[in-house]
């Protein structure tokens, strides 16, 4: 009789392992743009590494540093079940906008590999010096058609932008080479720019 117990004890924990397993996807993090600048837009898109099927809810947590940006909106990608994106909230952990799809028949939906939403947020315009922030998404729950929480075998993703104040002021130093030159000796002149762009246009003067 004791046999009998454990075998079916067993096979439910195999049952459960196996449907956990099912579910076991990551959500990925990407931008658009690696560097962002005081009041730009910068466009953070979720991608789902597998499809999930007879979802009823998912939810993820986009977490954000609220010191540096606020969420514009969220867009649903292509293909998938509509998303919507909560007010900020916070927990201990630092400030997160919820981004969820609830099927209202409760009859199951598919949750689509790739892109699942798109959330904007907009860099403040008090940003003041160069710095790093990262958008983190955090699975929070979901339920299938049996109305039984997911709880495992769902990870998050992580990116890191560059941000920097509206307007980064650079200087251009004019270095002779030789400082020095005679009658008909070519005089150069090197011009060197503290930062990058991608391109540059100069008007330069001399005595002729």
């Amino acid at each position: 009789m004791k046999k009998r117990i454990l075998s079916a004890a067993l096979a439910v924990c195999m049952l459960l392992s196996l449907s956990l397993s099912a579910f076991a996807i990551t959500a990925n993090v990407s931008v658009d743009k690696p560097t962002v600048k005081a009041g730009e837009d910068v466009a953070v898109t979720l991608s789902m590494s597998d499809a999930l099927n007879d979802i009823v809810t998912i939810a993820y947590k986009v977490r954000f540093d609220s010191s540096l940006f606020t969420p514009k909106s969220c867009t649903t990608a292509a293909g998938q079940p509509y998303v919507t994106m909560s007010i900020v909230r916070k927990d201990a952990k630092g400030s997160y906008v919820n981004v969820s799809t609830m099927d209202p028949t409760s009859e199951g939906q598919t949750v689509q590999a790739g892109a699942f939403c798109t959330v904007v947020f907009t860099a403040k315009s008090d940003v003041s010096a160069e710095t790093t922030a990262a958008f983190i998404s955090e699975f929070e729950n979901a339920m299938d058609t049996t109305f039984q929480p997911i709880h495992t075998g769902h990870d998050g993703g992580s990116v890191s932008v560059k941000v920097k104040p509206a307007s980064t002021a650079y200087t251009v130093a004019l270095t002779a080479a030789p400082a020095t030159v005679g009658i008909d000796e070519n005089a150069q002149v090197k011009l060197t720019v503290s930062d990058t762009y991608n391109a540059y246009r100069f008007v330069l003067s001399y005595d002729a």
